[in-house]
């Protein structure tokens, strides 16, 4: 498979400093690195061939299926554009073959929502476990009405082109003001990195100290008796892609823990995350990858001016297939009958949903935009029960070791006894409290740390993994042997970890999710803000007052899935 950006270990974009690199003469554009508002991705100038003129308008009843012929050899090319205009929601599906074996035939499903007008994506050929890793013909595009009525539908036209993904999938960089983040194409366009370049001058430290505990803060390496580590610490834990920092949802469809049940048209995988004797796993769209390191399919991105969007498949969390879980399985499989009884696939289970974020900093904080939509087309959803959402996911590393948040009842008046830290959560459970200022942050004992302002969620639910900050607590010297780093896909462009203490890369985190409770809706979207700051606490929460008191984020788009 050709691929047309290579060379490069990572791409950065420059927004007010610099990153290493100039992405404006990488993606072929005109502008330096000093000019970092005009820095456009190749999306930009991108030249399609048409593969299918204007058809005539259908009015399809609901569930009708039209199919259009094509008969267009792609080759290697794999970024395809739909136009069209439609009443209703669409099912869609790219129908093509391998040139050199026309039996081998693959159906590629994309959703098309009404009242939009364009559509773009990467065809499944860029991942270990994606489809498609062959020169093709396409020979036709299906379009079904999954909507509530009968609808008007139009098919404009079909185009390719040759755009490809970076070799690797490596991580976009945005860096602004100190604060630096990456967003990893490879893992579903999911926080892989954050951190801050510096602080007034000085360097952010990650240190073994003179009793060996892993440490995180300002100037660390100056403390008596430091082994320094890395001064480019990466506060976000990647140790698989369970962690990171990214969209995850959850719909109690095909049973219970207990039991699957076929339910909702989804059935359910035995899976190990929460016990080492399993159970049925919930629908569980995950934005990064599945329990079994298989990485979600990117769909599309575009960096433009100071931002950067990525639209992707999540996996399935729970229904991926996992070699080193063999043991395991067979037991199971030998009380149920058969390892097919266990409702898992080897590469995983894209699931048929997508989850899209635009980030940008501003104001030397990390803003994000997410949203979500699910086009199984589960039944009986109204008779479902609600299930605690992830509003999101976020895994900081675990020398950010104390959750503080505000409870008290004199919310945004810069109360400080209603300030509730916890240092030690109980270990293996997560812990569930009310946050009235809408805002959390893991921080170290310098009260430097990372937190996130995210309004009009239930509360959180926080805990940690492995509690313990010592080199030689058990896998706390995982760095070089978590599952990020021993495969190759994985771990993409990002560099090998330093030293075997490496926090991003250790089994060891913190974990927090702000939890919303609502029954997933199909074909319905959810969309939510949140706002990302590292820095001391105090210089935290007044950034999140003046985002409280611009109005600018308030969430009331949560209530589309609330009951």
């Amino acid at each position: 498979m050709k691929k047309r950006l290579l060379a490069l270990l990572t791409l950065c974009f420059v927004l007010g400093g610099t990153c290493g690199c100039d992405l404006a003469s990488i993606l072929g554009g005109k502008n330096s690195a000093d000019d970092a508002s005009s820095i456009t991705s190749d999306a930009d100038e991108l030249k399609f061939e048409n593969l299918l003129d204007a058809q005539a308008e259908k009015t399809l009843a609901v569930g009708q299926t039209v199919s259009y012929t094509v008969n267009k050899e792609l080759g290697d090319r794999n970024y395809m554009k739909v136009e069209f205009t439609s009443d209703v929601n669409l099912y869609g599906e790219f129908i093509y073959c391998d040139l050199a074996d026309t039996s081998k035939v693959v159906s590629e499903c994309f959703f098309l929502e009404a009242g939009e007008t364009e559509f773009k994506q990467f065809l499944d050929a860029y991942r270990p476990n994606g489809i498609g890793l062959f020169e093709k013909r396409l020979q036709s595009v299906t379009l079904q009405n999954v909507g509530e009525s009968a609808g008007a539908v139009t098919l404009k036209g079909v185009s390719v082109s040759d755009r490809d993904i970076p070799e690797g999938q490596g991580e976009l960089f945005l860096e602004k003001n100190s604060l630096k983040v990456g967003i990893d194409l490879a893992l579903g366009g999911s926080i892989t990195y954050v951190s801050r370049t510096d602080y007034a001058g000085q360097t952010v430290d990650e240190i073994l100290d003179k009793d060996g505990n892993v440490k995180y803060g300002i100037d660390m390496k100056s403390e008596a008796g430091a082994e320094l580590l890395s001064s480019e610490v990466n506060l976000v834990a990647i140790y698989d892609p369970g962690r990171q920092i990214q969209q995850s949802y959850y719909a109690e469809v095909g049973g219970t823990d207990d039991k699957a049940t076929g339910a909702n048209g989804y059935q359910r995988g035995w899976c190990y995350t929460d016990s080492s004797e399993g159970d049925w796993w919930s629908y569980n769209p995950v934005q990064a990858g599945d329990c079994a390191d298989n990485p979600s399919q990117l769909i599309d991105y575009e960096i433009t001016d100071n931002q950067i969007y990525v639209k992707a498949r999540p996996m399935d969390w729970g229904k991926g297939w996992k070699d080193a879980w063999a043991g395991k399985y067979e037991k199971k499989a030998a009380e149920l009958g058969g390892i097919d009884k266990l409702g898992l696939v080897k590469g995983g289970v894209t699931t048929k949903s997508y989850v899209e974020n635009w980030y940008a900093i501003k104001g030397g904080a990390l803003y994000v935009d997410n949203q979500f939509i699910d086009w199984n087309g589960f039944t009986d959803m109204e008779n479902v029960t609600a299930r605690n959402n992830e509003i999101p996911a976020f895994f900081p590393t675990h020398t950010l070791h104390t959750f503080v948040t505000y409870t008290g009842m004199g919310p945004w008046g810069g109360d400080e006894v209603g300030l509730f830290r916890s240092k030690n959560p109980q270990k293996g459970a997560s812990q569930q409290l009310c946050g009235t200022e809408n805002w959390f942050a893991w921080v170290n004992e310098q009260d430097f740390g990372m937190g996130l302002y995210v309004p009009n969620i239930d509360y959180y639910a926080y805990s940690k993994i492995a509690p313990s900050a010592h080199k030689d607590a058990t896998l706390n010297a995982g760095a070089r042997t978590c599952p990020m780093v021993m495969d190759p896909y994985l771990l993409q462009n990002k560099p090998l970890p330093e030293s075997n203490y490496t926090s991003c890369y250790v089994f060891n985190a913190c974990y927090t999710a702000p939890v919303v409770a609502w029954t997933m809706q199909e074909y319905k979207t959810m969309k939510y803000q949140y706002v990302l700051a590292v820095d001391y606490l105090t210089v935290m929460r007044s950034k999140f007052y003046d985002v409280h008191d611009s109005g600018e984020i308030t969430n009331e788009t949560l209530d589309a899935w609330r009951k």
